[in-house]
């Protein structure tokens, strides 16, 4: 599981543009947190603007893959 501070409602303190959208003062922002975990982390948008830095093979980091490991620490830990 992600750390709780991830999954937890937060204000904002001041007016805020995302994405072209005016989120006021006050307003409550929700991580979406499902999406953090299954977003598409494969890297291959920057290897067609700069290939030069990568080598042949670039492996794809998982946020579900870490957050696995982190329960399975906790666990041992116990």
């Amino acid at each position: 599981m992600p750390s709780a501070p991830l999954g937890v409602p937060h204000s904002l303190r001041e007016d805020d543009f995302y994405e072209g959208y005016l989120l006021p003062k006050g307003s409550w922002v929700i991580p979406n947190l499902w999406h953090m975990l299954h977003a598409d982390m494969t890297p291959t948008h920057i290897q067609h603007r700069h290939p030069e830095k990568f080598g042949k093979e670039v492996k794809a980091r998982s946020p579900r893959a870490a957050a696995l490991l982190a329960e399975a620490t906790e666990i041992q830990a116990q």
